[in-house]
């Protein structure tokens, strides 16, 4: 019986020490699962406690050249971080794990040695104060991140040691002011390169709170609380390149502030309350290229205001309260790549506004409360320049309620157009046809208009890849027959396209066009290609004409030509005074221009008797406007021509012209 409890007593114990390894091999492999140890002695860890973590991978003689912990499970604040041998580490990253102000001074403590520290990263962490000595002997130490934290107040020496430091983040704490009581924090700083302190509550900056940063370069001071900022205030800072100052609500900039600064390239003062840009505002600026002051409340900008930019590439006004531009405000600004005027209420453009941006490669004129669009690059709608646009690429005139117009000119100046946006403009009844013009088109979205029809030279865009034209009014009518081989055409590109990363504006995955969402006016979405599969269009095609016959003089004669077509073709009679009578069969259709190409039109040109866009007018208005027509001539209810009182000076040829959206044709009557 002993031997059987003996033997009982040894296979309990056995199976508890199998039981305790078998705990430990669990632990060790979640500890391996979580962290990891290379050749380099790099060690990183996250998802895993602190206490397990500082058991396990700091014992006596364990070293690191690189310590990485992110997410580290913290629950008890009086655990610390049990390191041996800092003097070998190089890069320390605690992020992430709720630090706590008592962790981060055992961690900082006078007794550490971090001799060649050069990173010390321990944000997104619940610090809340730097003790006076935390960063005491970290003389190689390069960079600096303590962003994230509850940081409210740094004093005077805090950084005193630090004159390696290359950046330095504050960004994310709980800063209300920088004091310089004393000496300003930064001061030491001789080497810093970067400072971040974005995301603070910064309502004060003293006006010599950079004194001593020479060599500074970037500067974020975006979503602080600044209102009002010292004249000059970065004028100790003398090499800095950047400087965001984004979201904050800075009210005025005053003239020659930024004098000192000429090595600034980027600026952004976007979301602050600015409200007017004077003549000296950016006075100094000739480096800079990146300029943002979107979304302010700017309603006054100087013609000189950017004169002095040369090298500006970026600009954004937008989101302003702007009514009025001069012609000449961005005259200097030959270099500029990119162009944001949108969300302002102005109704109107000044013609030529772009006469100067010859590398111009973006525009933007959306949200704004635009009527008509004129030549962007000369006073007269008229003029033709490829030479000044011929690098932009984007064009977006996007949710322009009021507009109603846009001149042909805009598109024929800007060959090389690739993304064109004009959307969500309900008073847009037709683009120009120079749309059809644009050889390098990839993306046309014209989606949100009131649009009728689309011009018939869009179908011979040779590289249009996306196309978007849903919710606009179309009428189905023969203007847009064309459109049947056009959506099956673009319908076969889907099919065969795998590819569409090149779209930058457009969904990888997305359709070139949705056919199920296309419909006519009150139509059904989707039957837009059944509809227009079902019209029956034709060219005008003559029917009778009058033959040549000798009538009395003083007589009334009748002249008649009779045309089928569909739609019903328009007729124009050219008498032999070359006086020029219009017949439309239905007044209130709207009249469209006929090919000016075609011979027998460009004749008419020549003569300017159709030197104009025809006006709705039918042969009643014809017949009462004598004054203008002082003639024996008339116009007949079914397009016939009456010749009242014949004299010997009405003989000759009498030309009429029928023509439809499909075509034309002629006749003459002797």
């Amino acid at each position: 019986m002993e031997i059987r409890r003996h033997r009982g007593v040894i296979l309990i114990l056995a199976i508890l020490l199998f039981c305790l390894l078998m705990v430990k091999c669990v632990h060790c492999g979640f500890l391996e699962e979580h962290c990891s140890v290379t050749e380099e002695k790099i060690l990183q860890c996250s998802n895993a406690s602190l206490s397990d973590v500082s058991g396990r991978f700091f014992g006596q003689d364990q070293s690191y050249t690189e310590i990485i912990l992110r997410h580290i499970e913290n629950g008890d604040k009086r655990v610390q971080l049990e390191l041996k041998g800092e003097n070998a580490t190089e890069v320390l990253v605690w992020t992430d794990s709720g630090m706590s102000d008592g962790q981060f001074r055992g961690l900082m403590g006078e007794r550490r040695r971090f001799t060649r520290l050069r990173k010390l990263d321990v944000s997104g962490n619940d610090i809340s104060q730097l003790p006076e000595r935390s960063f005491a002997k970290l003389i190689h130490l390069k960079i600096l991140n303590l962003s994230g934290n509850r940081i409210g107040n740094v004093s005077g020496n805090i950084f005193m040691d630090l004159q390696s430091l290359l950046e330095l983040n504050l960004s994310g704490n709980q800063l209300e002011r920088i004091s310089t009581v004393t000496w300003s924090p930064f001061g030491y700083l001789k080497q810093l390169l970067v400072l971040n302190l974005a995301d603070n509550m910064i309502k004060d900056l003293p006006r010599h709170t950079f004194r001593g940063l020479e060599t500074l370069k970037k500067l974020h001071l975006q979503r602080n609380q600044l209102s009002i900022v010292p004249f000059q205030l970065f004028a100790d800072i003398g090499m800095i390149e950047m400087l965001d100052l984004a979201h904050n609500g800075i009210m005025s900039i005053h003239d020659n502030h930024f004098i000192e600064n000429g090595r600034l390239q980027v600026l952004n003062m976007h979301h602050n309350h600015l409200v007017s840009i004077f003549k000296n505002t950016f006075n100094g600026l000739n480096q800079l290229e990146y300029l943002n002051i979107a979304e302010n409340r700017i309603n006054f900008i100087d013609r000189n205001a950017f004169s002095s930019l040369d090298r500006l590439k970026y600009l954004n006004v937008s989101g302003n309260y702007l009514l009025i531009l001069s012609s000449s405000i961005f005259s200097s600004l030959n270099g500029l790549l990119q162009l944001d005027l949108s969300g302002n209420p102005f109704e109107s453009l000044p013609n030529g506004i772009l006469m100067h941006q010859y590398a111009l490669q973006e525009f933007y004129l959306s949200r704004t409360g635009l009527r008509r669009l004129g030549n962007l690059v000369a006073r007269q709608n008229a003029t033709v320049n490829r030479d000044v646009l011929r690098h932009m690429k984007k064009f977006h005139l996007q949710d322009n309620g009021n507009l109603t117009c846009v001149d042909g000119s805009v598109l024929t100046n800007a060959p090389a157009i690739e993304i064109l946006r004009i959307t969500g403009s309900p008073l847009l009844t037709m683009v120009p046809k120079e749309i059809g013009d644009l050889s390098n088109l990839k993306v046309l979205d014209l989606h949100g208009n009131a649009l009728t029809f689309l011009p018939e030279n869009l179908g011979k865009l040779p590289q249009l890849r996306y196309v978007n034209f849903i919710a606009n009014d179309f009428a189905c009518d023969c203007r847009m027959h064309w459109m049947v081989s056009w959506i099956r055409k673009l319908l076969l590109v889907q099919e065969n396209t795998t590819n569409m990363d090149f779209l930058l504006d457009t969904p990888i995955d997305g359709p070139v066009i949705n056919i199920h969402d296309l419909k006519c006016r009150n139509g059904y979405p989707g039957d837009m290609l059944r509809v227009l599969q079902q019209l029956h269009c034709f060219q005008p095609s003559l029917i009778h004409v009058s033959p040549a016959t000798m009538h009395l003089l003083q007589s009334d004669v009748t002249l008649e030509c009779s045309f089928t077509g569909n739609p019903t073709p328009n007729i124009i009679w050219v008498t032999p005074h070359n006086q020029i009578l219009r017949h439309v069969p239905d007044p209130d259709m709207k009249i469209i221009n006929p090919d000016q190409h075609q011979e027998k039109y460009q004749q008419h040109i020549e003569l300017q008797f159709l030197n104009t866009t025809m006006e709705r007018r039918n042969h009643t208005r014809r017949r009462e406007d004598s004054t203008q027509r002082n003639s024996s001539v008339d116009l007949l209810e079914n397009g016939y021509l009456r010749v009242h009182n014949i004299s010997r000076s009405d003989s000759g040829i009498y030309t009429c012209y029928a023509w439809n959206i499909m075509g034309n044709t002629s006749s003459d009557v002797r």
